[in-house]
């Protein structure tokens, strides 16, 4: 469990949400409903105002949130600076957590745009050439889902190969295509992470753990989350749609009718699906959702 740095009345929006929403977070934004190619084929969670939205193009207005999450999102956007200045734009702070180019060495997520580093407050972005996962990182994804004891030592590494970055104001990002750059960082990580991972072997070998213990914890995770959100999370009274502006003129002026919204000042319009606004441009939609 990721505890935010937020108080009970801050409004926290989370973007990619995906199938596994963090319970702190008020509003969810994704940029899928159906499609789950980047998810692992794990059907989106729906369980408070959701909406539709490309994380380069917010449909909302100026720090209109106190904070935003950003999990395991960044490394798949297009244009990572496009999307740190909107996210930005729209919150006064917020917390990215994203894979070490360490950890993306090791699984090698094929669908992953880019190897991640932090140094110096700036988050350094090195586009990926693989397009195909390697039968080693497959190997490393079957032995993760289905091995407790390698999940639980990953994951107990996690700060270590992942990175957090926290931020206020705004986020400081460098994009290079210097292949050199990724070698020599990633050796230098790699040897770091060598030191202690033999100290944390120890521990791991020492320690019981069964699939009962597992389930025990999944329990107890499952009604942390619940009392989290019941007795943390802001209740939105307000109607979603209160919470938007339009992406083509900006005005919050928007009304629902018969199925659609409508901006009462362009007249531009978006789906509304089951309740859920699908706030994308033209070009954007017709990429699918």
């Amino acid at each position: 469990m990721i505890w935010l740095p937020v108080t009970s009345k801050e409004l926290v929006l989370e973007i990619g949400s995906g199938h596994n929403p963090h319970p702190r977070s008020d509003i969810l934004v994704d940029r899928w409903l159906y499609q789950d190619r980047e998810r692992q084929r794990k059907v989106i969670k729906i369980d408070r105002p959701t909406i539709i939205a490309d994380g380069c193009k917010l449909p909302f207005t100026n720090q209109s949130f106190d904070f935003v999450l950003c999990n395991q999102v960044i490394e798949h956007v297009e244009k990572p600076d496009q999307f740190v200045k909107e996210i930005a734009r729209v919150a006064k702070r917020g917390l990215i957590i994203t894979p070490h180019l360490l950890r993306e060495r090791i699984f090698g997520w094929h669908y992953h745009r880019w190897f991640i580093d932090m140094k110096d407050d700036f988050l350094y972005f090195y586009p990926k050439k693989e397009t195909q996962q390697t039968q080693f990182a497959h190997f490393i994804h079957v032995l993760y889902a289905h091995s407790y004891n390698f999940r639980h030592f990953i994951d107990s590494l996690d700060k270590k190969i992942n990175i957090y970055y926290q931020w206020e104001k705004d986020i400081k990002i460098k994009i290079s295509d210097d292949p050199e750059k990724i070698l020599n960082i990633y050796d230098k990580k790699a040897g770091e992470l060598l030191q202690q991972v033999t100290y944390s072997l120890k521990n791991l070998i020492n320690q019981w753990a069964s699939e009962k213990y597992e389930r025990v914890v999944n329990c107890c995770y499952y009604w942390y989350e619940k009392i989290v959100r019941f007795k943390f999370r802001k209740v939105l009274k307000a109607n979603i749609i209160k919470n938007l502006c339009c992406l083509k003129c900006g005005s919050q002026s928007i009304s629902n009718k018969d199925k659609l919204l409508v901006c009462q000042k362009c007249k531009q319009t978006y789906i509304l699906e089951n309740g859920i606004p699908i706030m994308l441009n033209k070009h954007d939609l017709s990429k699918g959702y």
